[in-house]
């Protein structure tokens, strides 16, 4: 689902009309700043009662009036939560606050309801002929109620037409979910929905000309009709059903678009795909079909940061594409064939960072766990370079992965602006979960004045890289920091944070960042020896910090590679150590795999032969820089902002992976971003025999450093 820009109110709300409780008795004093609080917004209630008593001549002026209220609530929030909570922020102050609101909604949905039962029932003067009934009623959200269409039979030449009516979740009615992108937004199309022709995008209404029956209606929910738009309480409470909508529906019916090009050809070829048929590596893929696939694959819906939910939450799906349909399986099966096979229209290998290929990883990931062990902030880090017409939605998009409490802390509020939604966000999630996951997200380009260790924006493809991180449990393979936890100190503005830990060396070198277009091309070969003579350079004068253990030379390829298999299982064998070397040109592919191919190519028998090890490459150096430290060490790092020669390598209590760090000056440091340092990610350069201070102060404490991030 896809939300164009637009606002809501911040009216809390908990799907129903239940309060939250107050956890310990009231005292006098809370009494009597609630007794201001009832001072403060008796206006609002008078307001609102005069709207009720007013005559109006449609619901958009009763809209209108009621935004009034909306913003006139907007702008005295914070005082109310302040005038509450007094001197400190007691959690009775802050339920007693979301009360408030509470109330201020539900006196808003009485007046609303009030008129449009009023004017759904009124007649028209002198005619005794019942005036339209307005599209949208209110939904009784103690039933938790949706709205359906009923989609009636016609044929693609003609306009679509659905008649709508209420439903209860409660009751397992039966539909069909559409997952769709809204396309360009300029370019429009109509609906005739209870007899009110309805503007939606062009591509949706495209879709209703192609998905309806000729003969047979069919029930479905579609978000830019069901929701009511315009009524931003209730837009609220829908976004928050939003998993529900999709888990429960009979089937999900994906629409990728009208057919064009090659897109049957596709189609036909997905539909009908035999997984075992790929297994033998002597059978090949005719490169028209993969062309098609690829250029089906690489479609608008495959990378928007909506459909993730709803096609996790959906347990039947239906991929349609004109009027060709295949089942959403065989998608993932044809994933999954090439991750695993050298299928690629331009002679690379199809990376885990194609959106398809990194969905098919989050569903697996989510149906391996348990659905209470789900939290937010593993998924907003894999869903990074997902796109969103909204960058608020890169958030509330994913709130059905969300636990109850994260749901309850972090509402749908399209009226606060986007960087006061990120700081706090992120400050919520660092408070919450005790460690420094959220940290180990990239920093895009709509991150501009927000403090650097907010990782949150977009970045673009040319920079993606896949995060060190399990989605679905929410950890990374690591415990650089022994799994320490952390305690947050915020500044009053929340834009300083202080985090304690260790510096443990700083940056020395650092190369260009690695694309994928470059990884396998002749300059492979050249970049490797280039890294490796630094490598000779630097630890010729700073000593080799792994003489012993594992050695120069395997430390090198599996600093690589993460040390890490591409499914992050674990690390890899020692016979990657020999796969390194023929990719390298310094070994040969062994004489009795060549006689194993019988009619491949030498170049298809070099490049099936390192499959392995290329594919943990794509998957990890893509979009990595290598670096070495001024203690010799050897790593990678992916970050937009660049490391630079100087930058602090530090581990931070709470961090799963080292850090860096950039000095500013009277104890303050920007964030730069996570990095892999080959020797130390299991926690060896942690000293743990420390206690750890709850909070932080100025100065020193145990021999911990504080560091000021901003």
């Amino acid at each position: 689902m896809e939300h164009p820009p637009g606002k809501t109110s911040d009216v809390p709300d908990q799907g129903d009309d239940s309060l939250p409780e107050v956890q310990d008795s009231l005292n006098i004093d809370h009494v009597k700043r609630l007794e201001q609080v009832f001072i403060m917004i008796s206006p609002l209630f008078a307001q609102m009662e005069e709207i009720k008593q007013n005559k109006y001549e449609s619901l958009r002026q009763v809209y209108d009036a009621l935004d009034d209220v909306d913003r006139s609530y907007e702008e005295q929030k914070d005082t109310i939560l302040q005038t509450l909570c007094g001197p400190s922020s007691s959690l009775n102050a802050r339920i007693l606050a979301q009360n408030v609101g509470a109330w201020v909604g539900r006196e808003r949905d009485a007046v609303l309801n009030h008129h449009e039962v009023s004017m759904a029932t009124a007649m028209k003067e002198g005619t005794g002929e019942a005036i339209k009934l307005p599209l949208y009623l209110p939904l009784d959200t103690r039933k938790r109620e949706i709205r359906l269409l009923r989609l009636l039979p016609g044929d693609k030449s003609t306009k679509p037409c659905c008649e709508m009516f209420e439903a209860s979740m409660d009751e397992k009615p039966e539909y069909f979910a559409l997952s769709y992108t809204w396309g360009d937004q300029s370019v429009t199309g109509t609906v005739s929905v209870n007899g009110h022709e309805v503007s939606v995008t062009g591509n949706l209404e495209v879709a209703l000309r192609n998905l309806r029956h000729e003969d047979d209606a069919m029930t479905i929910w579609i978000d830019a009709l069901c929701i009511n738009q315009r009524d931003l309480v209730e837009k609220r409470r829908q976004i928050m059903q939003m998993w529900h909508v999709y888990s429960q529906a009979e089937c999900t019916l994906i629409w990728l678009g009208e057919s064009s090009d090659d897109s049957d050809l596709a189609m036909d070829f997905v539909r009908t795909v035999n997984e075992a048929d790929f297994n033998d590596p002597e059978v090949q893929l005719d490169p028209t079909i993969w062309k098609a696939v690829d250029r089906l694959l690489h479609r608008s819906w495959w990378s928007r940061v909506w459909i993730i939910q709803e096609a996790v939450a959906s347990t039947n799906a239906i991929v349609k594409c004109g009027r060709k349909e295949a089942h959403f399986n065989s998608f993932m099966t044809i994933s999954r064939i090439a991750i695993r096979r050298n299928f690629s229209v331009k002679g690379t290998f199809a990376s885990p960072i194609l959106p398809c290929c990194s969905l098919l990883c989050m569903i697996y990931d989510f149906e391996d766990q348990p659905k209470e062990a789900s939290s937010l902030e593993p998924w907003m880090i894999r869903a990074h370079d997902f796109k969103s017409s909204d960058p608020r939605d890169k958030i509330y998009a994913l709130l059905g992965f969300a636990t109850a409490e994260e749901r309850d802390a972090i509402l749908p509020d399209y009226t606060k602006p986007l960087d006061q939604i990120q700081l706090e966000v992120s400050a919520h999630l660092l408070i919450e979960s005790k460690r420094l996951i959220t940290l180990q997200r990239g920093r895009g380009p709509n991150s501009v004045g927000l403090p650097t260790w907010v990782r949150m924006g977009s970045s673009s493809s040319e920079q993606s890289y896949m995060p060190m991180i399990f989605p679905a449990a929410g950890r990374t393979p690591y415990s650089a920091s022994a799994n320490s936890i952390i305690h947050p100190v915020f500044s009053s503005d929340l834009k300083t944070v202080t985090l304690c830990g260790s510096t443990f060396d700083t940056i020395a070198f650092v190369s260009p960042r690695v694309m994928p277009k470059a990884l396998f091309e002749t300059l492979w070969p050249l970049t490797c020896g280039v890294w490796e003579n630094c490598v000779e350079v630097f630890q010729a004068k700073n000593g080799n910090p792994y003489a012993n253990t594992c050695g120069k030379a395997e430390a090198f390829w599996r600093t690589l590679i993460l040390d890490r298999l591409v499914d992050w299982s674990g690390p890899p064998p020692s016979a990657f150590g020999h796969l390194f070397e023929v990719s390298t040109g310094c070994a040969q592919v062994p004489e009795e795999y060549v006689k194993s191919c019988k009619t491949a190519s030498n170049d298809d028998i070099r490049t099936r032969y390192l499959y392995p090890f290329y594919r943990s490459i794509l998957a990890h150096l893509s979009g990595r820089s290598f670096f070495i430290t001024g203690k010799g060490y050897m790593g990678l790092v992916a970050t937009k902002d660049g490391a630079e020669e100087g930058d602090l390598i530090c581990l931070l209590a709470g961090g799963e992976v080292p850090f860096i760090l950039r000095s500013k000056g009277e104890s303050l440091y920007q964030f730069i971003g996570e990095l892999y340092v080959h020797g130390i990610m299991d926690g060896s350069a942690w000293n743990d025999s420390r206690p750890l201070p709850v909070g932080v102060k100025q100065g020193k404490e145990d021999g911990w450093e504080e560091f000021r991030i901003i």
